[in-house]
């Protein structure tokens, strides 16, 4: 099971993007272990959208 789940790196994101801290203010706060972990977060929110912050459901399988 995730640590973390969608909607609680939803508001952290949407908390930086707000301007209510930086990485490690955010961190602190939400009792977040690294501040690089909320970094790639937002990076990945910017550059792929929210919607990428998912877990993906089925382990992926390749043939041999």
């Amino acid at each position: 099971m995730a640590k973390y789940d969608y909607e609680f790196k939803r508001i952290v994101v949407e908390a930086y993007q707000n301007g209510e801290g930086g990485y490690r203010t955010l961190a602190r706060r939400f009792d977040i272990p690294a501040m690089s972990l909320v970094e790639k977060w937002v990076k990945t929110a910017e550059r792929l959208g929210f919607s990428a912050l998912n877990r993906r459901k089925a382990k992926q399988t390749y043939s041999s």
